[in-house]
């Protein structure tokens, strides 16, 4: 028995090459998951058959997430957490202005740092192409 993983973007540890007795099952078996510096690899399953007749590779499928950082200096952001590779993700804010206390108000003007657009609420679309971070632009 050999072993190999696809669909991840992070290294992971398969399984021992094994020897099996025919008719019998392979023992390897995938990490669950593996998560570091905003990239995380899911464990999906295998293509492993329930009996081993002959010299075989057991691969481990993966789904692979970024996560999606929002930073705003001020009021409250939406749409951060961990989004599959490939998919659209969207930065948003509840307000575009906040009050700074003391007759100051920050006014939002757009996003910037790996997000674009005008609109407060809703950034342009983000595909997940790696960890990225949305960064919210404000004016006092």
């Amino acid at each position: 028995m050999t072993y190999a993983v696809s669909g991840n973007a992070l290294s992971v540890t398969i399984p021992s090459n094994e020897w099996v007795i025919s008719g019998n099952a392979a023992t390897g078996v995938f990490p669950a998951g593996l998560t570091a510096g905003g990239v995380m690899d899911t464990y999906l399953t295998d293509n492993a058959p329930t009996s081993i007749t002959a010299p075989t590779t057991i691969t481990g499928f993966y789904q692979t997430s970024y996560y999606l950082t929002v930073f705003s200096a001020h009021g409250s952001s939406t749409g951060q957490g961990w989004y599959n590779a490939g998919v659209t993700a969207y930065a948003g804010l509840a307000s575009s202005t906040v009050s700074g206390g003391s007759g100051t108000q920050y006014v939002f003007t757009n996003w910037g740092t790996r997000a674009s657009g005008t609109n407060y609420a809703q950034s342009n679309a983000i595909t997940m192409s790696g960890p990225i971070t949305a960064t919210a632009n404000w004016q006092t």
